[in-house]
């Protein structure tokens, strides 16, 4: 198993030359094949730290942590070691509470409410120049307060709020 070119590419990319990377493979315990192949799957030429190799893990297994307390509890219950089911459960839930954190995948942004949202929709006219004839950005802001019995402050705090980076106003 002759990894070679890909030592060279891997140590070419960190910037290590080839007598770092022998005096780096010389020094640990492990043979130069096995040395190798851990480099080339961890991408660290000179060796990587047990902190580097847990973060790498902790992202590739989210869940590592959560699994091994389950299996930790589990094992407390085959052994016959757990006398109150209910105490028991709590803590259980309570582990699994503390591991797992409730983030949403929307965390942060903003969403806009119906009557909002209808009133973005509509500003794409005014955003695209197509407002109706006669109107212009005052009447046509007016008419949206009305009909969503909104104040027109609120219509051009919305407008702003939502407006798209590329639109520019003419005043």
């Amino acid at each position: 198993m002759n990894n070679s070119d890909d030592i060279k590419r891997m140590l070419k990319e960190h910037n290590i030359s080839i007598d770092e990377y022998n005096k780096a493979r010389s020094e640990s315990k492990l043979g130069q094949e096995m040395y190798d192949s851990l480099a080339l799957e961890y991408n660290a030429p000179l060796g990587i730290t047990w902190e580097e190799l847990a973060k790498r893990y902790k992202a590739m297994y989210p869940d590592l942590e959560l699994t091994e307390t389950l299996d930790r509890a589990l094992m407390k219950w085959e052994d016959g070691e757990v006398e109150d089911y209910q105490e028991f459960s709590r803590e259980l839930e309570k582990i699994i509470k503390k591991i797992r954190k409730k983030v949403s995948p929307k965390a942060g942004q903003t969403y806009p409410s119906p009557r909002t949202d209808k009133i973005v929709k509509a500003l794409f006219k005014y955003w695209d120049d197509d407002l109706p004839l006669g109107d212009n950005r005052k009447t046509y802001f007016q008419k949206l307060a009305d009909e969503n019995e909104l104040s027109f402050d609120r219509v051009a705090q919305i407008e702003l709020q939502w407006r798209p980076d590329s639109f520019k106003p003419k005043r």
